[in-house]
């Protein structure tokens, strides 16, 4: 299940926008039994399940409450700011990416909070048809990723441009 919602104040500077997302998915609560009760989604885009966390952590057995700030301080010049925070819905079962494949199994501790990870994107339109973005985040490891030794935070930064015509 997932809800998204904003509100955008175009009367004020910058017309910030306000918003916020929740997404869930359900996890398996037996490993011992016969059937899978992970949520299995038939085309899992990460970025909609994971926002900065794409093609980290999937959307199995998770619960990913997102804040968003949209600012726009000129008419071609766009910031937002996100918060993501990471919970496994079930504590017996693991943490997944997101085509679908184990990270941990959930038997390595009982903790629920994985993580999270704050983001900054910058979006500069440079004329009619070209855009450049500046996107940078920095995922936090929560107490089910703490205690694993091969597990660690996560520095990301990503640049592009995009022409539409």
């Amino acid at each position: 299940a997932a809800i998204d919602a904003g509100y955008k104040q175009f009367n004020l500077p910058w017309a910030p926008r306000i918003a916020g997302s929740l997404q869930v998915s359900s996890g398996d609560s037996s490993l011992d039994g016969s059937r899978l009760e992970t949520f299995n989604p038939m085309f899992p885009a990460g970025y909609y399940y994971g926002g900065p966390l794409n093609e980290q952590i999937g959307p199995k057995n998770a619960i990913i409450p997102q804040a968003e700030l949209d600012l726009h301080p000129t008419a071609t010049l766009g910031i937002t700011l996100k918060a993501l925070f990471v919970w496994r819905e079930d504590t017996a079962d693991g943490l997944y990416d997101t085509p679908g494949f184990l990270i941990l199994p959930g038997s390595v501790n009982s903790q629920r909070y994985v993580g999270a990870s704050p983001q900054v994107l910058i979006t500069q339109q440079l004329g009619r048809h070209l855009t450049v973005s500046l996107n940078y985040y920095h995922f936090y490891r929560g107490g089910f990723l703490t205690s694993q030794t091969r597990t660690k935070d996560v520095d990301y930064f990503s640049t592009w441009m995009s022409y539409t015509f």
